[in-house]
């Protein structure tokens, strides 16, 4: 296993994603199926068919019993991004920004990056377990604001 970020041109997106490696019969290494993640996967470990990975926002786990064709698991978000919350009662709304591409293009073509915006609703008490999350679609939230029992939103979004 080989942790890996690219970009690619073609879908015009970032790819973080864990590689799987094998050797040949002659004792090559064998690039494999690829298990993408939320951001870059960190760590990795098998146990017999199962690969557990983890990165910094998500656990998984996948079935390589085919490890050309990986198959997803179960998955388990451990962190997210959140860069405004409001509470509202007992509950906790956030809202997370994930960047569609790494740093480096953000830096170098900030124009060819997009965000991917949630609404994540979390109890007040328990505020890392998501209750709910509500895709919110592409653009930067550049203002929200709380009334009552109404959270209204402001996002930006750029012309294709």
């Amino acid at each position: 296993m080989l942790p890996f970020q690219t970009y690619s041109w073609e879908r015009a997106e970032s790819i973080q994603a864990m590689q799987v490696i094998s050797w040949d019969e002659a004792g090559r290494l064998q690039l494999r199926g690829a298990v993408a993640h939320l951001d870059v996967p960190r760590r990795g470990v098998l146990q017999g068919d199962t690969m557990v990975t983890i990165s910094g926002q998500e656990l998984r786990t996948t079935d390589l019993r085919n490890p050309d064709l990986p198959q997803a698991g179960g998955k388990t978000l451990l962190a997210w991004n959140v860069t405004q919350l409001h509470v509202v009662g007992d509950h906790i709304l956030q809202i997370e920004e994930r960047p569609s591409s790494g740093n480096y293009l953000r830096i170098m073509a900030p124009n060819a990056t997009t965000t991917t915006t949630s609404l994540i609703v979390t109890a007040a008490t328990d505020p890392n377990r998501a209750l709910a999350e509500i895709p919110l679609g592409e653009g930067v939230v550049v203002g929200s604001h709380v009334s009552g029992q109404h959270l209204t939103l402001v996002q930006e979004r750029t012309a294709a």
